[in-house]
This record gives C-alpha cells, structure tokens and sequence, in this order.
C-alpha cells in the first residue's frame, strides 16, 4: 500500500513519466473507496474514442471496461461486474479482470506457501510502461518481481524462494479490452503455476445468458453433479437457466467464442479471444452454501455476473523462459439473439 507521504509523489512520478502524446489517452490517480476516502492504491485511466478501463496497481487488476453505447443504452455502459463490496486494498477484488496466478511455492509454511488465488492477485505491482498499441490503442505494462517483492515483505532474501516475474500489459479501444500477460521464470528450475483470467461481465440476470460457439467442445462438470466426467456439447447455443451453480471446463477455448444477454430487453454480445490458454471454464456461483458465505458477494448481486474464464492449469514455465498468454473482450449491441 502506498503511505499517505509517498502516494502524492508516485502519483506525480507517474504522471510525468506520460509523453505529451499520449496524455489525452493516459493518466494516473489516487484510488479511492466508494465513500470518497483514500485506499492506498494508484489507478491508471485509459481512454480511446469512448472506450475506458480502469487499472489498479494492486493486483495488476482492471476494475473498470467502460463503452459507448448504442441507441438502447445510457452513456458508457459499464461492462465488468464489480461487487460493491470489494473496497478492501488487502485483500481480493471481486470483479473485473483479476489475474488468478496460482503458485504452490515451497508448502512449508514460508513466504512460498502462496495463497489460492495467488501471490500476484493480493499484491503490489509496479507500474513500469505506457503507450500507444497500433492495434488495442492506449495501454500501461505492469510488472511484480516475485522474489523481490517476498524479500521486501519480509527483509529476507532467499535464493531458493520463487523467481517468477509477471508482466501485464492492458489496453483498450474499439478492438476491446485486451490483456497480455507474461510469465518469466527467472530461476534455474522449471516451475509449474496456474493462468487463469477470471473475467466478471455484468448481467442483470445470469440465467438469460447463451453462450455461442462451444458446440461439438467436450466439458467436465466441476460442480460434482450426476455426471461429472467429459460430456460432449452438441448443442448450438448453450443456455445456463439453473440458477444454482455453473462451473464448466471446456476441453480448450473455442475461437471467437461469443456470449449472448438478453437480459434488461436489450440483446447484448461479448466476444472472447485469446492465446495461449489451453481451457476455458464458464462459472457463476448461484445459491450454493460457498457463494452464499462470500462475503464480498451481496446476496442480490448473485446472479448479476457470469465469469468466462480462460484457463492454463498445471503449464510447466521451463528455468529462463517465458510464456505469454493473450485475451481480448469485444462488446457489441444486437438486434436479437
């Protein structure tokens, strides 16, 4: 967390460090909770002909995807589902697009016994990068130095402690919010971790929404229902109207897998692409005992949000190499569905 002493200086550092070019496009500010007080965070804003993201330097996490809209829509439609809640800079947001970046570290009750969701998602970042992307428009690189970051936490550095280094990359446009993420093994063994986007897109109810694109993609039900082994989907559009609980993982991530809301009389679609993933999971907690006790999770906002997911389980990063992983959500309005 940034101190009440250093977070005017950061804030100024960073907004210096924006060419004059890209200042329409790019600038910094004080994150805030909802009741106007300070959070200890730094956001960047990104715009570009309307389209708007949020990004926060905890978690590397983007918090806002913002549109102009259509003849059917007030003025910049909020993509992204941010539960209400999720004010507390120590802990995980719900919502947006957090990086979930699963590390099992060393299990010995070290720094290294990283938490489920993550090191990455429950930590500072450092805001490293901005520019122009002559495809996605605007962006700001992000990177956390995993060793480092332990060593700062804790006043220890040790060598056999992970050396991972993440690096993001954010942009927005009329091509979408795009997300690229890098992860650099910088040690001298290979190391296994989870990649996931865990993507929370806002509906007023969940069970309205089709997905479209999937047919033919064997799944596996994680949900522990009557059939918990790979079904084959032959089903053109896939219609999620059991509010109780969704947690699908596909086999791999189609291309130009669309998700259809007609919720609210209005026929929205959201396009997901990406690279680099292998899976991709679609899940909404609904009324189970598990969602119900989230406690930055109001009991009202539980079927405002469907989660499509890109997943990359178990993926080996070899010593000394990288791999990068790709996504990019496009919105659009319809006629129908």
């Amino acid at each position: 967390m940034h101190s009440p002493l250093s977070i005017n200086s950061d804030l100024a550092r960073l907004q210096a460090s924006v060419p004059h070019k890209f200042r329409n496009f790019i600038s910094y500010r004080e994150g805030l909770y909802r009741d106007g007080k300070r959070n200890g965070t730094i956001e960047a804003v990104l715009n570009n002909q309307g389209y708007e993201t949020v990004v926060s330097d905890f978690g590397a996490h983007s918090r806002s995807f913002r549109v102009p809209t259509g003849k059917k829509l007030t003025d910049n439609y909020e993509v992204f589902y941010l539960s209400p809640s999720s004010n507390d800079p120590e802990s995980a947001t719900r919502g947006g697009v957090p990086l979930v970046l699963c590390q099992n570290g060393l299990g010995d009750g070290s720094p290294t016994a990283l938490p489920m969701h993550g090191f990455p998602r429950i930590n500072f970042w450092k805001f490293t990068g901005q520019g122009l992307d002559p495809n996605f428009g605007p962006f700001v690189e992000l990177t956390l130095n995993v060793r480092a970051r332990l060593a700062e936490l804790t006043g220890v550095n040790k060598p056999d402690w992970n050396d991972f280094k993440f690096i993001a990359k954010i942009a927005v446009g009329p091509g979408g919010h795009y997300t690229r993420l890098e992860v650099r093994n910088r040690g001298v063994i290979d190391q296994k971790c989870d990649v996931v986007l865990h993507s929370y897109v806002a509906t007023s109810d969940f069970t309205k929404v089709q997905t479209r694109g999937l047919k033919g993609y064997g799944f596996r039900d994680l949900t522990g229902g009557p059939n918990p082994n790979v079904i084959i989907n032959n089903e053109k559009i896939t219609s999620y109207p059991d509010r109780n609980h969704v947690q699908h993982l596909y086999e791999r991530v189609p291309d130009g897998l669309e998700f259809l809301d007609a919720a609210d009389d209005l026929f929205r679609c959201f396009r997901m692409k990406t690279s680099g993933f292998p899976n991709f999971k679609m899940w909404n907690g609904g009324d189970t005992p598990e969602s119900v006790n989230f406690t930055d999770l109001p009991d009202q906002d539980r079927l405002n949000y469907f989660c499509p997911e890109a997943v990359a389980l178990g993926i080996i990063i070899p010593a000394g190499k990288s791999k990068i992983f790709t996504q990019q959500l496009v919105y659009r309005e319809v006629d129908r569905i």
